[in-house]
């Protein structure tokens, strides 16, 4: 059975492996048309994306303004491309060529100054390449910016204060970066950049910019009012030396590569010399107390049982709600599965970062096929606690992290219809229903009734009918305090990454560094584990055989403290004006804190049961 196991599991593997798409390297010819993209409207202040029509910009001819290469992940981020009617040749440059005008209606002046009051963005793409906008500090100093504003605010005369106006960007520089193929005619696209302005076109023959105007000539912003307006732009071509391979470096350095490094690095050696001396110390004190045990026991002195060793008949007592935690710890093996196996592939270079909604995806699908391992572990740690309700085990193992996970989604999708985001169409929401009901639930329960099938595990020893008196625990051995201890460690493993993470995430900049991301998550197994040992080492010493709930408490306690740290992120770093975008925060925030408590949780438990499973083993039970 373990065989068939594996076997279907590396099936999966495999096809989840051929069916990410790689990096395409797309060489243009002279003159060769290069289709320019549009992907959503964005702000930090709202997080709310737009479809990029949402706004009356200028449409293609032939007024196809559908979404264009959507996956899974792309819809559930809310995330869209678009056809664009720029029309945009290889090596062919273009000054103030006319894009369409528009005639602009109350309602499209409302929804664009209501945009550009709340800081959106604007997001073109030409070869997967997001159009970079080069901000100016007042010292000087240029910053590299993903998408580029709408518009911006007129600047008011004393006399008019309270009457707001607005302009709009209505004429834009594209400027493409390539660089030529040896041998060949063709040439490769490497950077992407867009230069926005707003030009208020009065002084032309036929009301718009044409090829014999120079974009100099106006000075004067185009304000947002009613009536027509004109979009313009320019082509520019800059040949490059950058590498086809190094052309996200641009986009990487949103980041801060430099601070990140040394953060990474300096968490990883804390953490190192941490575990040495944790490690060294229970190996000493636990090797101490079993070899002057057994002893003991070789001698004619019989000497009562002191400490840990007294526990011997209690400590393997099935837990009370044996089912949930059984069905917990399956879910969080699923959960740390899908964790290590999208890491490993995205190291290895199989999930393109270019690709939008690319990494939800195979999240998605790892978890889903991963669904065999829940139900396997389930099954075998419900029968290890002498459970009787296998099917029961099984269905909540199956149901309820997703269900939890999918009531969250389905809330703030009803509240982006309300908003007219970007929301979940409802085929999107049948493929989610469709991979969990016909391939995740299925999968739990063949890796239940798998796992069902194996001999129980046997412990050391058995529990007597009758448990154990466990006298009062010292203050700091209450089960609130070790929680809230037990997740302080881990959680200062991950601190500075979750940093970085909730930066990519709600500040709109690129992750990147997935090699990090996965030695701290080994960071953080380790660290976990090491927490968990040793609180249960104290608890036992103290005769507390109450262990199994407790040392999945501990260390899951890290969702509590993700939890908080995200309502400090939102009021320190983040400006969101909108109700309905802090329930959107708070509600994924949620989700992604829920998902820690189960895996960091699962950590500490198994580490814990081996742990007493090793020192029980190693003394002599009468």
């Amino acid at each position: 059975m373990l065989r068939l196991l594996l076997f279907v599991s590396a099936l999966v593997f495999g096809t989840i492996a051929f069916s990410i798409p790689g990096v395409s390297i797309k060489n243009y010819a002279p003159k060769e048309k290069i289709t320019v993209y549009a992907n959503e409207l964005d702000s930090v202040k709202t997080q709310l994306n737009f479809k990029y029509y949402f706004l009356k910009f200028c449409e293609p001819k032939n007024h196809n303004t559908k979404n264009t290469n959507e996956n899974l992940g792309s819809k559930l981020l809310g995330e869209s491309t678009q056809v664009t009617p720029y029309i945009v040749q290889m090596n062919e440059e273009g000054d103030c060529q006319k894009l369409c005008e528009v005639d602009f209606e109350p309602e499209d002046v409302k929804n664009f100054a209501w945009m550009i009051e709340r800081e959106y963005y604007a997001n073109l793409v030409i070869d997967n390449l997001p159009a970079i906008y080069k901000v100016e500090s007042p010292s000087g100093a240029v910053s590299p910016h993903v998408g580029f504003p709408l518009g911006g605010k007129v600047e008011q005369p004393s006399t008019r204060k309270g009457k707001e106006e607005y302009y709009i960007n209505n004429h834009l520089t594209l400027k493409i970066e390539y660089y030529k193929v040896a041998g060949t005619n063709t040439s490769r696209i490497v950077g992407f950049t867009v230069e926005p302005r707003s030009l208020a076109y009065k002084n032309t023959t036929h009301g718009y910019c044409d090829v014999h105007t120079k974009v100099g000539e106006f000075a004067e912003p185009q304000k947002l009012t009613k009536g027509k307006v004109f979009f313009t732009y320019d082509v520019k071509f800059i040949e490059s030396t950058k590498a086809f391979g190094s052309r996200w470096d641009t986009y990487k350095l949103l980041g801060n590569e430099e601070i990140h490094w040394w953060s990474i690095l300096n968490s990883f050696f804390i953490n190192l010399i941490l575990t040495l001396v944790i490690g060294y110390i229970m190996k000493r004190t636990v090797g101490n107390d079993i070899r002057q045990y057994n002893e003991l026991r070789t001698s004619e002195d019989i000497q009562e049982d002191r400490g840990w060793k007294q526990l011997s008949r209690d400590v393997f007592r099935p837990p009370g709600k044996a089912l949930l935690l059984s069905a917990l710890i399956g879910t969080g093996v699923q959960v740390g599965t899908m964790f290590f196996l999208t890491l490993v592939f995205c190291c290895l270079g199989f999930v393109e970062h270019s690709y939008r909604g690319n990494l939800l995806t195979t999240v998605l699908l790892f978890y889903t096929f991963m669904g065999m391992f829940a139900g396997y572990y389930s099954a075998r740690i419900y029968k290890m606690f002498n459970g009787p309700h296998w099917i029961k085990c099984t269905l909540v193992t199956a149901i309820l992290y997703p269900l939890i996970n999918f009531i969250i989604f389905y809330a703030i999708n009803i509240m982006l219809v309300f908003e007219e985001s970007s929301a979940l169409d409802p085929t999107t929401i049948l493929a989610l229903v469709a991979l969990w009901f016909g391939i995740s639930i299925p999968l739990v329960f063949l890796g239940s009734l798998i796992g069902y099938k194996k001999q129980a595990i046997q412990n050391p020893s058995k529990y007597n009918p009758i448990p154990k008196f466990i006298k009062p625990q010292p203050w700091y051995l209450n089960a609130n305090v070790l929680c809230l201890l037990g997740g302080l460690l881990p959680f200062g493993s991950v601190f500075i990454e979750l940093v970085f993470i909730m930066m990519s995430i709600w500040r709109h900049s690129f992750y990147y560094l997935f090699a990090f991301l996965f030695a701290v998550l080994l960071i953080l197994i380790i660290t976990s584990a090491e927490i968990s040992i040793v609180i249960t080492y104290l608890q036992l010493c103290n005769g507390n055989h109450r262990v199994w709930w407790k040392s999945f408490f501990n260390t899951g306690s890290i969702g509590l403290y993700i939890f908080c740290y995200s309502i400090f992120y939102y009021y320190t770093e983040l400006e969101i004006i909108r109700f309905s975008s802090i329930i959107l925060y708070f509600g994924y925030m949620f989700a992604v804190s829920f998902t820690f408590f189960i895996f960091c949780g699962t950590v500490g438990f198994l580490a814990s049961y081996w742990f007493i499973r090793t020192i029980y083993a190693s003394i002599r039970i009468d």
